[in-house]
């Protein structure tokens, strides 16, 4: 047993996934709060409260200083704060899709963690999806040889049939999607699921920088 473990070790191939495969995460991991992290939605929102205060204060500003320096509305700085407005609808419009959203607490984000882990299973997290209708949101995905498991915790996500479609339309007939209603059975979905290799990870890795992208 002690000599297949040394084998193993010793195999510059086996080394090179593992090294390929830690630096991808460890890269990802870099960006706190970004696109994919866990933290992401609560740091989306932060980043959009923040400019949506500080726009209303510049709009505020400027008609206060509009009012009691040519005691009227009637100013290039009326226009001003119109043009301002813009920016500000826009951040509150990205709070408004963002509300209602429900991440993964601490205590279960650690324990996809664990169960990715032990696979080598890359999870997104906040992962959303828009489109005219609205905005589909799951606390946690995995997208591993052309396979997406996601974790549907919200009633008002489309149906996984309907999801699966968008999914084919966006990425190719190859791509094959399960939806999981239950924080328990996507965590058995994770422990059974193997990582991919070579080439194939290389190319999940664009797929999730796509999935990300259908989304905020």
């Amino acid at each position: 047993m002690k000599n297949q473990n040394q084998v193993q070790n010793s195999d510059p191939v086996h080394n090179t996934e593992n090294t390929d495969l830690k630096k991808d995460h460890d890269e990802d991991k870099k960006k706190s709060g970004a696109p994919g992290e866990y933290g992401h939605l609560d740091k989306y929102r932060q980043k959009h409260l923040f400019w949506c205060v500080f726009w209303f204060l510049i709009i505020l500003t400027d008609v206060v200083f509009s009012l009691l320096v040519f005691q009227t509305r009637k100013t290039l700085f009326t226009i001003i704060g119109c043009v301002m407005a813009i920016p500000f609808a826009q951040n509150v419009v990205a709070l408004w899709l963002s509300a209602g959203l429900k991440p993964l607490s601490r205590n279960d984000y650690e324990e996809v963690e664990k169960a990715a882990a032990d696979n080598g299973i890359r999870v997104l997290y906040d992962v959303t999806i828009t489109d005219e209708v609205g905005t589909a949101f799951y606390p946690a995905m995995t997208l591993e040889n052309d396979r997406i498991v996601a974790l549907s915790l919200r009633k008002k996500n489309p149906e996984e049939k309907k999801m699966a479609e968008r999914i084919r339309t966006e990425f190719g007939e190859d791509m094959r999607y399960l939806q999981k209603n239950k924080l328990s059975d996507f965590l058995k979905e994770l422990k059974k699921m193997p990582a991919a290799k070579d080439k194939q990870r290389r190319k999940d890795k664009k797929s999730r920088d796509k999935l990300l992208h259908l989304g905020f």
